[in-house]
């Protein structure tokens, strides 16, 4: 999935693909580190979010609790992805 990179305090980057959300967060560094799949989102739904003036207020108030999600893991070097954790 291509990733875009957003400006946003706590998110770095999302990217969407076939109903499903990717949003990679930031640390309190600023750096990328945990990524998570939000399932069965629809276009117009990603499209609203990528608009938003603030993502992560986005976020809080129509994805996160919303959408079933699934914490992931990317290897930049591999290109492979690792399910870690399922939550509903």
């Amino acid at each position: 999935m291509e990733m875009i990179k957003v400006k946003s305090s706590n998110i770095h980057a999302i990217g969407y693909d076939a109903g499903v959300l990717r949003i990679e967060f930031k640390d309190n560094k600023g750096n990328p580190t945990s990524s998570y799949d939000y399932k069965n989102v629809l276009p117009e739904d990603y499209a609203s979010f990528n608009m938003a003036d603030s993502k992560g207020r986005h976020f809080a108030r129509k994805i996160k609790g919303a959408f079933q999600s699934q914490m992931v893991f990317h290897d930049i070097y591999h290109g492979w992805v690792k399910e870690l954790k399922e939550k509903s």
